[in-house]
């Protein structure tokens, strides 16, 4: 299977959504896409001519044709459920809201701080529609009723590295980057201080490792993504993988920001390989919308990827984004990059 790159975004400072495309875009399952804004704390939902057809935040947004008012504070993650509600997942304000289209209103599906909770990452709902939801720090998964209610957490205990299966009452984590569920219906989990991503199996209630040996490094690639290492930097706050996804057969996508590129797990082989990316990139370097190479990309800090219909969109926190196209024919430009 090979990538091309479809369309690179260099977004200007003020991280505004422009050429077709949200700086941090995520896509329901109806491919409606979402931006949201991290820094001004405020979401939006994109309709045509990429206007915004609604954004959600403490302040109006001029462009939107509908604003929701909504103490929103540094939201990552935006999520639509089965029954159409959206939930905004936000770190900073270490809660999760509920935008209510209909009645043009918002309100706090899950008080993290209530709850004892360190942090809120992401969220997720399982196709029973209850809410799966990480800790970051706080190395904990939650799993909430549709209303909001906490049914069960796992690494309740606290942090550790663990790499072979345990059941979830004995499942521990550290700093957890991001969740998502996969086509099989389970949830898998960056586990990325331990440098790897675990699948949590709803139906026989265990944990169990799916990428990483949990050592950091650079290896692997056209093995099994049992003996990959993935990218660490002691030197950062957020010093591992940031970014996971997951397209409809079930490949697995990390974003390996220390490593500084993008790597994907086969599910028929479940063997590792690099798709884009390199590892020597130049900070604050843009990447010019005429580079036609993947392997060319100056990707310094991929954050929030998102997978919907063929292409992987691939943000890099200091303003572009390169929207990467499969071509599973593999007559593109791109092949993946083995070590």
């Amino acid at each position: 299977m090979a990538w091309t790159i479809e369309r690179i975004v260099n977004f200007p400072p003020g991280r505004r959504w422009g050429s077709g495309y949200a700086h941090l875009g995520f896509h329901d399952l109806a491919g409606r896409q979402y931006v949201a804004d991290f820094d001004a704390n405020w979401v939006g939902c994109l309709g045509e001519g990429d206007r915004l057809r609604w954004s959600a935040g403490p302040t109006p947004i001029p462009e939107s044709d509908l604003h929701i008012d909504a103490d929103l504070k540094g939201p990552g993650y935006v999520t639509v459920t089965p029954a159409g509600r959206t939930l905004v997942a936000c770190l900073a304000g270490n809660s999760v809201f509920d935008i209510d289209l209909e009645q043009k209103r918002s309100s706090v599906l899950i008080n993290g701080r209530a709850l004892g909770m360190k942090d809120v990452g992401n969220c997720e709902f399982d196709l029973d529609g209850n809410l799966w939801l990480n800790e970051v720090e706080g190395g904990r998964v939650w799993q909430f009723s549709p209303a909001g209610e906490p049914l069960q957490t796992l690494g309740a205990a606290g942090p550790g590295r663990q790499v072979d299966p345990v059941p979830f009452e004995e499942a521990r984590f550290s700093w957890i980057f991001d969740l998502r569920r996969g086509p099989d219906g389970n949830i898998y989990v960056l586990d990325a201080m331990n440098f790897m991503v675990k699948k949590l199996d709803l139906e026989r209630r265990v944990v169990s490792t799916v990428v990483g040996t949990g050592e950091p490094g650079y290896s692997g690639d056209g093995r099994d993504a049992l003996s990959a290492t993935l990218g660490g930097d002691p030197s950062e706050y957020f010093g591992g993988p940031w970014s996971l996804s997951l397209d409809e057969a079930g490949n697995i996508f990390v974003g390996d920001t220390q490593n500084h590129v993008v790597r994907m797990i086969d599910r028929a082989t479940n063997v590792i390989c690099t798709i884009a990316g390199r590892p020597d990139p130049v900070p604050g370097l843009r990447t010019a919308p005429t580079v036609t190479d993947p392997f060319r990309l100056n990707l310094p800090r991929i954050c929030s990827m998102d997978y919907w219909h063929g292409r992987l969109f691939v943000p890099e926190w200091d303003g572009d984004l390169v929207v990467l196209t499969r071509d599973e024919l593999g007559s593109g430009a791109a092949n993946t990059r083995r070590q």
